[in-house]
């Protein structure tokens, strides 16, 4: 639940970012939105914390070890294990996007972008979505108004230090269930351990509980 919540919040964010994520912004809002339709369904108390979503998927046979959907939902949608894994993929590119924002201030917005995406989620799209993608980050605003529409009147200097909190706070996320997954299914094997493939420690690990696992 808590999960998905923020993503609710990751949405907006992206929104301020132009028209051109807005395929993003309007992919994970899907999936929350079908996260949260299963969360209202008779099964919902399955779904309110990630392992237990992922055992229940599994022994009831909706998906296999590899995470691979056996049953088809009605309208074709998909199952919890299956969205929970693109979130997941999501939020690799979120957590580089908003390191580069903060390591590269000198470097035009759409080679930040791009950096992030081909070093995440690219590897997982086909060519003609690579380079679509390549060339529609041409069109993010410039650095001066991402900054402008992200932080308002707030100091850039400000922002980067409250990127900086969402980056340590996001990356421990991203390692907790990289962990889930990988304890119950084999679905995000090949996916990094963590979105950077080295993770940074934070003060807030210390305070993260099982509770971090929550849907």
């Amino acid at each position: 639940m808590k999960y998905t919540r923020a993503y609710k919040e990751i949405v907006k964010f992206l929104c301020v970012l132009g028209t051109i994520l807005s395929f993003a912004s309007r992919d994970i809002e899907s999936k929350v939105n079908r996260m949260d339709e299963l969360l209202s369904s008779e099964e919902g108390k399955n779904y309110l914390f990630l392992d237990d979503m992922l055992k229940y998927e599994l022994k009831a046979g909706i998906t296999n070890a590899d995470g691979i959907e056996q049953v088809k939902s009605q309208k074709g949608k998909r199952y919890g294990t299956r969205i929970m894994f693109r979130l997941h993929q999501a939020m690799a590119f979120l957590v580089q996007f908003f390191i580069n924002v903060r390591e590269q201030p000198h470097s035009k917005i759409h080679s930040i972008v791009n950096d992030a995406y081909k070093a995440t989620i690219s590897r997982n799209h086909s060519w003609l979505v690579r380079k679509t993608a390549t060339i529609a980050f041409y069109a993010i605003p410039s650095r001066n108004t991402l900054i402008g529409r992200m932080g308002h009147d707030t100091s850039e200097q400000k922002l980067m230090d409250e990127l900086k909190e969402i980056i340590d706070i996001t990356t421990d996320v991203y390692a907790l269930i990289a962990k889930v997954f990988d304890k119950y299914s084999l679905v995000a094997l090949n996916e990094p351990k963590t979105p950077t493939g080295n993770l940074k420690k934070s003060s807030s690990e210390s305070a993260m509980t099982s509770k971090s696992k929550q849907v």
